[in-house]
């Protein structure tokens, strides 16, 4: 028998309304995970929702592509036609390598956020030395 989800601490819910998709806490970033071997796998946390249920649908469509489904039988949350840019790159790619750049980008979103933040607060003390606007 499957034991009951906790409900998280002060009753708050970080569900997602995309299949794969959950926000994370404390960062409140949009997770996206899939079950590799019966056990949960990122693909990285996205600022956006949407960006992180992209990432869910990527891998599903990998998994149709490589016959992997998993029981979820390809099952993605915007239009599959959506994504077929990126079919040949999905062919072409092993699991792993798609796990690791889905997760690189959601880093950099993490990493280029924190840049503008320090590029914000720097401007609010004043600023410093290394100004090109003149």
């Amino acid at each position: 028998a499957a034991a009951a989800k906790a409900a998280p601490a002060g009753g708050r819910t970080y569900t997602s309304r995309y299949r794969g998709v959950h926000q994370t806490f404390p960062t409140r970033r949009w997770e996206a995970q899939f079950r590799r071997g019966g056990r949960p796998t990122s693909l990285g946390c996205f600022d956006d929702e949407a960006q992180a249920a992209r990432a869910y649908d990527r891998m599903m469509l990998w998994c149709e592509l490589h016959g992997a489904g998993g029981g979820k039988g390809g099952v993605t949350n915007f239009d599959p036609a959506e994504y077929a840019g990126d079919l040949p790159s999905l062919r072409a790619s092993t699991q792993d390598a798609l796990v690791a750049s889905l997760r690189a980008q959601g880093r950099k979103q993490a990493a280029d956020r924190a840049k503008a933040a320090k590029a914000a607060a720097k401007g609010k003390r004043g600023g410093g030395g290394d100004s090109s606007d003149e």
